[in-house]
């Protein structure tokens, strides 16, 4: 059986070289460079594709001000970006690329890249409705959506 591509870059040496990359970027360069991740990745049975929550612009907007909230939205968008790779299927190689030249200064390649759907794969495919209320539960919850409580660094 092969792996998935995304295990390809699955070693301590390329996570760290993609937290580090990330950190290289100013706050508003990472909310594009993971909002341009988003464009890339689809659910394979339905299409639904994720975006950049709200939440975590605000956490970028406070991370021009504050080094705490600089290094949570680094790892934020660390566990989203591999969280794209394993369950959006963000093609990895193109996006560790586009994020080097990124950090090198070069622009994000243009367009999107919507993986096609597997043979046969569709919502309900598990012929049952609670297969197709899961497969639309994960699709309507992206990642970068999450909606967790905000931490104020100033209660801390």
């Amino acid at each position: 059986m092969s792996r998935p591509p995304y295990l390809v870059y699955d070693t301590l040496d390329d996570r760290r070289e993609v937290h580090q990359l990330l950190a290289r970027l100013s706050p508003s360069r990472r909310l594009a460079y993971l909002a341009w991740c988003c464009r890339q990745g689809a659910l394979l049975t339905t299409r639904a594709q994720p975006h950049v929550a709200q939440r975590t612009r605000a956490l970028a907007e406070l991370a021009r001000r504050d080094a705490s909230a600089d290094r949570r939205l680094t790892f934020e968008l660390f566990v989203d970006f591999w969280h794209l790779t394993a369950q959006y299927d963000l093609p990895v190689d193109r996006a560790v690329l586009a994020l080097t030249d990124y950090v090198r200064g070069r622009p994000l390649p243009p367009g999107s890249v919507v993986a096609p759907a597997r043979p046969g794969a569709h919502a309900g495919s598990t012929g049952s409705r609670a297969g197709a209320r899961r497969l639309y539960r994960r699709a309507s919850c992206p990642p970068c959506s999450r909606d967790f409580p905000r931490i104020d660094p100033a209660s801390g």
